[in-house]
């Protein structure tokens, strides 16, 4: 619910991964912050479209 058809994505860009709100209705939620734009990712920051929550888990290659 609350999650527009095209809401947000996310993508990487060389090395880093970014996401991005798509000018969504509800907006896009970083860390509990509004997302305005882009901002990039890190180790487990909590990302909020509507009412699911996503949490991202950075995996570098070798480091288990």
């Amino acid at each position: 619910r609350f999650a527009s058809a095209i809401h947000a994505r996310l993508y990487s860009r060389g090395p880093a991964y970014y996401v991005e709100d798509m000018s969504s209705t509800n907006g896009t939620f970083l860390n509990g912050a509004r997302l305005e734009g882009e901002a990039q990712l890190a180790d487990l920051d909590e990302i909020r479209i509507g009412d699911t929550e996503l949490r991202f888990e950075l995996q570098v290659p070798g480091v288990e």
